[in-house]
């Protein structure tokens, strides 16, 4: 809906001067997106808002579906489903590092606080 109203390069444009944002999904995660099938007449594509067609759609690990366009323009921008914000691998070994590190601190305080109180 923005690009056919012109203005997705200027939402593009914002979102990627964000200091705080993620990067884009890896290229092969993008690459290997399942199509389906097994969807709604009535479902929408939650990017675009348009019904969706058979022979374009994806499914993300997470279960949402999406048209195959919208949702890769969205990850070459995002590291998650724009749904759930469940995240997907990306490309950038610092980001996967701080996220993998992050994950073991959760855990080894999860693990303190139930010896603690158990």
């Amino acid at each position: 809906m923005l690009q056919d109203m012109g203005f997705e390069s200027d939402v593009m444009s914002a979102l990627n001067s964000d200091p705080n944002r993620r990067p884009p999904a890896s290229e092969q995660f993008i690459a290997n997106l399942p199509k389906v099938n097994d969807f709604c007449a009535a479902d929408k594509c939650c990017v675009c808002l348009r019904e969706f067609v058979v022979n374009q759609v994806v499914a993300l690990e997470c279960g949402h579906k999406f048209h195959t366009d919208c949702i890769t323009r969205w990850l070459r921008l995002n590291n998650s489903c724009p749904v759930c914000r469940t995240e997907f691998p990306t490309d950038d070994q610092e980001y996967e590092t701080n996220k993998r590190l992050k994950r073991q601190k959760e855990a080894t305080l999860q693990e303190l606080h139930h010896s603690m109180f158990s």
